[in-house]
């Protein structure tokens, strides 16, 4: 389920959001939107991608990062307007 995340301001929001919720996670995929405003985590890839998807069809998606979780290398997949 998606949440809201407080104090969201900026680009680099995405990045620090995520890797303040990823630090305790060792499994599925992070999605954060909208400069950090929101995010939900996911068993897959395919779900994120739906989600951000969704987001995109009501026209409420600015941005988004997807940060997979785990003990693989981690790489970021940023989308912007």
């Amino acid at each position: 389920m998606a949440k809201v995340a407080e104090g969201s301001d900026g680009k680099r929001k995405l990045r620090e959001t995520a890797e303040k919720l990823a630090e305790d996670k060792k499994q599925g995929v992070l999605v954060v939107a909208n400069d950090g405003e929101l995010y939900a985590f996911f068993n897959a890839l395919e779900e994120a991608l739906e989600w951000l998807r969704n987001l995109y069809s009501k026209g409420v998606l600015r941005n988004s990062l997807i940060k997979p979780l785990g003990r693989r290398e981690i790489r970021y997949l940023e989308i912007s307007e």
